[in-house]
């Protein structure tokens, strides 16, 4: 997605430098490119996750708490907002009736796994 832009960082900085075109490459913002595109790597890997044919509830509960842990570790602005905006977009999706039948299931498995 943002790969073929900032792939040719090295090859477009090192002319520009030459010929002493330094304020451009202040204009080109490849350190905010970098950053959007670390963002969105875990959310890229999240969505192919949950397009799976094999993705059941508990897999999706899990990738979104993944994803959710990998960007607040990155710990930048757009990580940030990008993960109170995708937070607030799962809350308005979240079907709160099969979200409580999940968390019920859980707790009655949880005791048949410690007698064992």
């Amino acid at each position: 997605m943002l790969e073929p832009i900032v792939k040719p960082e090295v090859s477009i900085s090192e002319p520009l430098i030459e010929f002493k075109g330094l304020e451009m490459i202040e204009t080109l913002y490849f350190d905010a490119l970098k950053t959007l595109l670390k963002a969105m790597e875990p959310v890229k890997l999240v969505l192919e996750n949950l397009n799976r044919d094999d993705a059941i509830l508990m897999s999706a509960n899990t990738t979104l708490e993944f994803m959710f842990n990998k960007l607040s570790n990155l710990n930048n602005d757009i990580s940030t907002k990008l993960m109170e905006i995708l937070k607030c977009r799962v809350q308005e999706r979240l079907n709160k009736d099969v979200m409580n039948l999940y968390a019920v299931s859980q707790i009655h498995l949880s005791p048949c796994e410690t007698q064992r």
